[in-house]
């Protein structure tokens, strides 16, 4: 191979250079030819704006209705259900004209599972309205939600509190059963004369207690007098008559704590027999009362077990609120929509692409057709030489 055909296999910049003025029509009508070709496919279709708006879904661990990855992916499907985007038409006053498969053909979604956020996009030949559809879209949907929420709870909220009224209406209705059962069996007078016979029977039993004290003691005094008496009857038969007098004075003592003995012998069985009478009063009025209490128990009973009821509906209900609260924050709008796409602009690069891509085809053309000419010349020669 000689020097010269190395040169001819070898393309440097002059020998492009020289390409381009040589085949430069060609070029430039392959060049124009795409670049018309892309004007057209620019402009036979309208001129399209889209904004793009951004939803939030804050996941609360406290919370059990969380916003989890099947949850998000429902939201999204919600976003674009024919009651949302007919709410949206009549919000924006979009033309009845329009379908909403026509109007969903101009949203699309984007769904983040890891930042928990639903991007929505508008498109329309007017830039205004592109903005105004994808704003109009995440705050329906966003007061949708809300009210949906509301609505759910308001409902349990309003069975809850007609059962929390029902329940109270119920215990006043007990407590004036009770109050009327009490009155009507006189419990309250009968606990009071109940506490007044034991007052009673402690006074009287701490007076005989007294009493038996002293008559103890009176008794002791007659048997000792007796005894004295004995003594003295011994000695008189020994000793003069002087002696008589102390005997007379020891009879007079023994009559005397003899009364009196007699007199605390009927004191303690008058106290005794009234204590006993007492005594069973009080557990006759026991017995009443606890027949009482038996009948009043069961209404006692249905009480405590309302009152229990009306204690776990306001515990229920302060829940229901919470949670309310708790899902009506959960979705938000973390960004309105803003114009993220210009089509003009779109259209100078796709004019600069086309373009350059039709000169570079020309020139690949271009050198092509130049060294098909090479190799025929150099055939031509070869036949020649032979």
């Amino acid at each position: 191979m000689t020097q010269e055909q190395e040169k001819d296999k070898t393309i440097g910049f002059d020998s492009i250079i020289t390409l381009i003025i040589r085949w430069w029509v060609l070029i430039l009508a392959i060049t124009a030819f795409f670049v018309i070709s892309a004007l057209i496919y620019t402009l036979l279709p309208p001129k399209q704006y889209q904004a793009q708006a951004k939803l939030s879904f804050t996941q609360n661990r406290n919370n059990k209705y969380s916003i989890g990855d099947s949850n998000l992916s429902l939201h999204a499907a919600l976003i674009l259900s024919p009651d949302n985007l007919n709410q949206v038409a009549e919000k924006i006053g979009i033309d009845k004209t329009i379908s909403i498969r026509q109007l969903k053909e101009k949203i699309s979604l984007s769904v983040n599972q890891k930042e928990k956020t639903i991007s929505v996009s508008a498109k329309d030949i007017i830039p205004e309205k592109a903005l105004e559809l994808a704003n109009a879209i995440v705050e329906s949907y966003v007061k949708k939600n809300h009210n949906s929420v509301n609505e759910q709870f308001d409902d349990q909220i309003e069975t809850l509190e007609k059962q929390k009224t029902d329940i109270n209406e119920y215990l006043l209705k007990l407590e004036s059963e009770m109050i009327g059962f009490k009155q009507s069996h006189d419990l309250i007078a009968k606990r009071n004369q109940k506490n007044y016979l034991d007052s009673v029977i402690q006074n009287t039993k701490n007076n005989l207690y007294t009493d038996k004290l002293e008559l103890a003691a009176s008794d002791n005094i007659v048997k000792m007098l007796i005894e004295e008496m004995k003594t003295h009857q011994q000695y008189q038969k020994n000793k003069n008559e002087s002696s008589l007098l102390d005997y007379d004075d020891l009879k007079k003592k023994l009559i005397e704590f003899k009364i009196k003995s007699t007199a605390l012998k009927a004191k303690v069985d008058y106290q005794e027999a009234k204590l006993e009478e007492n005594e069973k009063k009080s557990f006759k009025i026991v017995e009443t009362v606890a027949d009482i209490q038996r009948n009043l128990t069961p209404i006692q009973r249905e009480k405590k077990t309302y009152l229990k009821n009306f204690n776990k509906i306001n515990e229920r209900l302060d829940l229901i609120k919470w949670q309310n609260q708790q899902m009506i924050s959960e979705v938000k709008i973390l960004n309105y929509a803003v114009l993220t796409f210009n089509s003009k602009a779109k259209v100078g690069r796709i004019l600069l692409v086309w373009g350059f891509s039709g000169f570079l085809i020309g020139i690949f053309i271009a050198l092509t057709l130049t060294s098909y000419q090479n190799l025929k010349k150099q055939t031509s020669r070869r036949i020649k030489q032979s």
